[in-house]
């Protein structure tokens, strides 16, 4: 099969894009959007760090990199608006015109999905791994946006879904429990029921573990936060596991799902795991109130969930 030089593959991905409905003049050096976004967000993918080319379809993965932005600027009380993309691409996906038609349709597929146009990119070769660079933008959905400094004291701590499926899809890498994994998707419809609504402290996205990130955002806020192991929703597939299935939901990461805090009752199905309280001198996250390290997915530490 004769290689595709950058001309045609740059065509196979923008036919991809327009047939999932993104349909920007992506001719230009530059993008010209009328936008008013507020929220910027940027994040990468890497091959063997992020998914396995090996287990999941081009599409999934195209759609893994709009989702995982996405949902940052969920974490913001953010409307999706636009996305640009840069592609670094080892030989193994440059030669095959199918493959990356389907990672680009399933990127601009979620986006499409969620109100946001892909507005434009950047083509390269590598000698290594597949590279997707993503950059985001929106605008609020309320006045201002949700940060992770507002927890306060008496307020309860909540998560928008259920933990651990996408981990679950890591530890057993079964077809079933594999599709589960990409079950994901950016929970911006609550988020505009948040920012609208006016009653939440602190808000972000679970994308590394609920344990590490609640440190996180109990360290942002100054506060300390007490969860309860019995309250923490944890997904089908993973409980299809048995034992591992409340680790996999406490530490697994790439859920997506919000955590939040909030006085009064949520405008939005939500799960209560537990409460925001005074800075503890045992630390800032309590685990059924024994002070609890925050165990996740780091880059630079022991990855509980790469794959």
């Amino acid at each position: 099969m004769s290689r595709l030089n950058e001309s045609q593959l740059l065509s196979v991905i923008d036919g991809a894009l327009r047939r999932a409905g993104s349909v920007a003049d992506l001719t230009d050096d530059c993008a010209y959007v009328e936008s008013g976004a507020q929220l910027i967000t940027t994040d990468t993918l890497i091959e063997g760090v992020h998914f396995d080319s090996q287990l999941d379809t081009a599409e999934q993965i195209g759609a893994q990199a709009a989702v995982q932005n996405l949902s940052d600027l969920a974490a913001s009380g953010g409307r999706p608006l636009f996305l640009v993309w840069s592609l670094c691409l080892p030989p193994s996906w440059a030669d095959e015109a199918e493959r990356l038609s389907a990672l680009a349709f399933g990127f601009a597929r979620v986006a499409t999905e969620h109100g946001a146009c892909v507005v434009g990119g950047n083509l390269s070769r590598i000698d290594g791994p597949l590279v997707i660079a993503v950059t985001a933008a929106g605008a609020c959905f309320g006045p201002s946006p949700l940060t992770r400094s507002g927890a306060r004291p008496g307020q309860a701590v909540y998560v928008s879904g259920r933990l651990g499926d996408a981990a679950a899809g890591v530890f057993d890498p079964s077809a079933a429990t594999r599709l589960a994994r990409h079950g994901w998707r950016p929970h911006i419809a609550e988020a505009q029921a948040l920012a609208l609504w006016g009653g939440v402290g602190a808000c972000m996205d679970i994308s590394d573990g609920l344990l590490l990130d609640a440190t996180r955002l109990a360290r942002t806020s100054g506060v300390t936060l007490a969860l309860s192991r019995s309250a923490i929703p944890i997904g089908e597939a993973a409980a299809a596991l048995g034992k591992p299935a409340l680790d996999l939901a406490m530490t697994g990461g790439e859920d997506y799902v919000l955590l939040f805090t909030a006085e009064g009752s949520p405008p939005i199905p939500a799960y209560r795991i537990g409460e925001v309280r005074e800075a503890d001198v045992r630390g800032p996250l309590l685990l059924d109130l024994v002070p609890t390290l925050g165990r996740g997915f780091d880059h630079f530490g022991t990855a509980s969930n790469a794959s």
